[in-house]
């Protein structure tokens, strides 16, 4: 087997699954639109959000087990957040929390820092 047999075989053993990708896609969408509902008004499975970490850089591989996205939220609501006396973050970040708990209602859906987490529920 030559390098360019190995690279290549390495390749494939890596690629994402057109299911998985499929199934991410989906999932995103779903976060997209409905925070876009909630804090845009507007549908848009796809406005003012990206995909990042490794999926974002295109460097995930086959087993990848988590979706890591970013969304920018309008700056009035950081600025009503911003104005409360204590801990204003923290409930801005609850009110996303609470979004993205519409469209997953039976998941765990839990602020953490600075990040909000949906973990599956298999119950």
């Amino acid at each position: 087997m030559t390098v360019a047999d190995d690279f290549s075989a390495f390749n494939v053993a890596c690629k994402i699954p057109t299911d998985k990708i499929s199934s991410i896609a989906y999932r995103y969408q779903r976060i997209t639109r409905q925070l876009n509902r909630d804090f845009w008004t507007t549908d848009s499975p796809t406005a003012h959000s990206l995909y990042t970490g490794s999926y974002g850089r295109d460097t995930a591989a086959k087993g990848i087990s988590d979706l890591d996205m970013g969304f920018v939220l309008p700056v009035a609501l950081y600025l009503q957040y911003n104005s409360y006396i204590g801990n204003g973050q923290s409930a801005l970040l609850q009110a996303v929390r609470q979004s993205m708990r519409n469209t997953y209602p039976m998941s765990d859906v839990a602020g953490d820092g600075q990040v909000v987490v949906i973990s599956p529920s298999y119950s």
